[in-house]
């Protein structure tokens, strides 16, 4: 049997405040996200968004079950075919997959970019939403045998005595106390 994928649908919405060698990004920023190497997806460069880059785009992959965050990587294209790298950011699986929200719940999340030395490098602005494929269906109930209930019985008395009771009488157990030493 060929078990399904958990599938991630990310919307990435934009970013703000993009700087490269501390300058405003001008323009052609993209956004690469990744769960594992042959697992990757790229945004349409945003031609005219400079340092605010908007993209409104839905990506679709796989989420492998040994995946523990996603890497969101915002670069921009340079003269020729170079790319430079912006910033990134790791986003754990925790926080949108695995709590207690449903799995197709839609999560908004901001993220802080961080440039290849560490520096804080603008925000990253996505939705995400997991897709888990759902299992075949569950057998049909079989319909049980009509019995009828057993006789009632006289239930033997199960109230527990107890063993302090007020007014001095006990309830004809022993209490064993433990001191405690206050500090």
């Amino acid at each position: 049997m060929v078990m399904e994928e958990v599938t991630l649908e990310v919307t990435v919405i934009s970013a703000e405040g993009l700087t490269v060698s501390r300058r405003p990004v001008e323009k052609n920023a993209f956004v690469r996200l990744s769960t594992d190497l042959p697992h990757q997806a790229c945004t349409r460069p945003d031609a005219d968004g400079g340092s605010y880059p908007r993209w409104d785009e839905k990506l679709r992959l796989p989420l492998p079950p040994v995946a523990r965050s996603i890497l969101v990587e915002v670069l921009c294209k340079a003269r020729g075919s170079n790319e430079r790298k912006v910033g990134a950011a790791s986003v754990p699986i925790s926080d949108f997959y695995g709590g207690v929200l449903p799995a197709g719940y839609l999560h908004c999340l901001s993220y802080r970019l961080r440039d290849s030395q560490g520096e804080r490098n603008g925000i990253i602005n996505l939705s995400i939403r997991v897709h888990v494929p759902r299992g075949p269906p569950p057998p049909p109930l079989l319909p049980q045998p009509e019995t009828t209930p057993p006789p009632l019985l006289p239930q033997p008395e199960t109230t527990p005595r107890p063993l302090w009771a007020p007014g001095g009488k006990a309830g004809g157990e022993i209490a064993i106390g433990i001191p405690v030493q206050h500090v």
